[in-house]
């Protein structure tokens, strides 16, 4: 039992989930007071122990339906039928054990053969054929198959056609065993080593269906960092604990804290004022960046997004519609194309949106600080790093382009609390989520 729970554990952190050591130890519990008795039932069971957000069920059903396969119901039988509480009937190869041509010994066989065979390791389909002759000869193919012409060579033609129907579905049961292994490990592995690709990938050189995909991920990667900022906010919220409160609280009590007091403090959450350059040369960052915005509104305590290519328009509005792509393209929509000219925006926010900016206001600026040799009014910039809380640029190129040509990203420098590249979309994960942090 405990070895096949730690290879549905495995499956499980292979299709996405994070699964700590004490969600794992809590899982063990639920299993052991389910048992492997009813499907259905241990499914719904574990996925309340180890499913933490709505967007993890889909992955989590789709691994345990792939692990523990419901078997084939007979007519009038029940879709999902009950197995024997004794043992784990309803291990990996559970569908194989409806084929009467099996004996259990075969199947407890396949079993230990693919656990010492390290089965989970397969990668692609060019890997099952050699697999499956080392499966199906450590499971005892052979020998079946030498009892085979040892019972045709008796005239024994009822023992050897029995012999050989055995071998069949052990052949069979093996070949399962490996499509049930690859779909568990080898895609989620490749499809994982391609996340990777595309987030090491620069953003300015991905085709459409790349880019769908990684406004896919973007959302997955943005419902995380909205998830870490909620515990660190709510214990925070609590404060510290206060030693001389408690123990003139607890006096009567002999010295024993009873009840602790803490320093409450107030904690504001991160106010946040995204400027984005929306000309077609860095569209494709501002769009992705608008999306983590739109995803991480609720960590936030005051959001305004402003779009631009001279004169800044504001975007919140547009930004926050139902669908979130069409509201993502209306945003970057919205602001008049030209010629980008970061120091009219500066302007534009100074003077018409003064209001957004205080000293708890962080300002995350996106853009390639190139100015089309317009005057960059690095003042402008001086006098917002002033009355806000911080400023973090995103660079939208390469280190090695800064300050080339009309890139004044130089003379902004000084007035930055960071300045990060984030020309893929692991960079642009990476640095909004520092900028989070550094805004609490």
């Amino acid at each position: 039992m405990q070895a096949t729970f730690g290879e549905f554990l495995l499956a499980l952190r292979r299709a996405g989930l994070s699964i700590s050591a004490d969600e794992a130890l809590a899982a063990h519990r639920a299993l052991r007071l389910l048992g492997y008795a009813d499907r259905r039932r241990l499914r719904d069971g574990l996925r309340c122990v180890l499913v933490r957000a709505a967007h993890q069920a889909a992955a989590f059903d789709a691994a345990f339906d792939r692990f523990f396969p419901a078997a084939p119901a007979a007519a009038g039988a029940p879709a999902e039928p009950t197995n024997g509480s004794e043992g784990p009937d309803l291990a990996p190869d559970a569908g194989a054990a409806r084929d009467a041509s099996l004996t259990p010994v075969d199947l407890a066989r396949l079993q230990q053969a693919g656990r010492a065979l390290a089965t989970e390791q397969i990668e692609h389909l060019g890997q099952r054929h050699v697999y499956r002759h080392r499966l199906l000869r450590a499971a005892g193919g052979e020998a079946l198959q030498a009892a085979q012409a040892e019972a045709r060579e008796a005239g024994d033609s009822a023992r050897a056609a029995a012999l050989e129907r055995r071998h069949a579905a052990l052949a069979a049961a093996a070949q399962q065993h490996l499509q049930r292994q690859l779909e568990l490990h080898g895609e989620p592995r490749r499809r994982a080593e391609h996340e990777r690709q595309l987030l090491e990938r620069r953003l300015d050189r991905l085709d459409l269906s790349d880019r769908r995909e990684l406004q896919a991920m973007a959302q997955r990667l943005a419902r995380e960092l909205a998830g870490r900022a909620a515990p660190v906010r709510h214990a925070a919220r609590r404060g510290q604990l206060d030693l001389r409160a408690s123990l003139r609280a607890n006096a009567g009590h002999g010295g024993t804290l009873v009840s602790l007091k803490w320093r409450r403090r107030r904690l504001d959450r991160p106010r946040l004022v995204a400027l984005c350059d929306t000309s077609r040369s860095v569209a494709v960052h501002a769009g992705m960046l608008m999306l983590f915005l739109r995803l991480l509104r609720e960590a936030l305590g005051e959001l305004r997004v402003f779009g631009f290519c001279s004169d800044l328009v504001e975007v919140t509005g547009a930004l926050a519609g139902a669908d979130t792509e069409q509201a993502v393209a209306a945003a970057l929509a919205a602001p008049p194309q030209g010629y980008t000219d970061y120091g009219q925006s500066l302007a534009s926010l100074l003077d018409a949106h003064g209001d957004a900016i205080d000293r708890r206001t962080s300002v995350l600026i996106l853009g390639d600080a190139r100015c089309n040799d317009l005057p960059p009014r690095v003042e402008l910039l001086g006098r917002l790093a002033r009355r806000s809380k911080a400023i973090h640029w995103l660079n939208t190129e390469p280190r090695k382009r800064w300050d080339q040509g009309d890139s004044v990203i130089g003379q902004y420098r000084v007035h930055l609390r960071s300045l990060q590249a984030c020309t893929t979309l692991g960079q642009l994960h990476a640095a909004v989520g520092g900028v989070l942090r550094a805004a609490r």
